[in-house]
């Protein structure tokens, strides 16, 4: 039982911790920082996470985070204490909102000029067998 590694789990201040460094560093611009986010919050916190870790944590956290937003904007009549979480969440989920659009648009405009060139041969395809099944 010794040999086996022990459980690491997420505390609020780890939470904390893993939010500002995402933000200070943004590493949806340039996913090379997650090694330093890595070693910032082991050092912050005395916990070793493996990037992957760290990465799923702050899906969830900013997941939650959305169904929470999404309750308590739907009714009018609660007035809402945002806390350094809820500021952290929001001004992440934006970051990623906005690196992943961007991403998005890259790709869509590639795809789109590889399908141009190979989609000319096959609509000719498409007529050419369109014609013979008319004769």
């Amino acid at each position: 039982m010794d040999a086996l590694k022990k459980r690491q789990r997420f505390s609020g201040h780890d939470d904390l911790v893993l939010l500002r460094e995402v933000l200070s560093h943004n590493p949806f611009e340039n996913p090379a920082l997650w090694q330093v986010i890595q070693e910032n919050v082991s050092s912050l916190t005395g916990k070793t996470f493996v990037i992957r870790t760290l990465r799923e944590h702050l899906e969830r956290l900013i997941k939650l985070w959305l169904e929470m937003f999404e309750i308590f904007k739907d009714k009018s009549g609660i007035e809402v204490v945002s806390t350094e979480k809820d500021t952290l969440c929001s001004n992440i989920y934006y970051l990623m909102k906005e690196f992943k659009v961007a991403k998005k648009k890259k790709t869509s405009i590639s795809t789109s000029k590889t399908i141009g060139n190979d989609a000319e041969p096959n609509c000719w395809r498409l007529r050419d067998q369109q014609r013979k099944q008319r004769i």
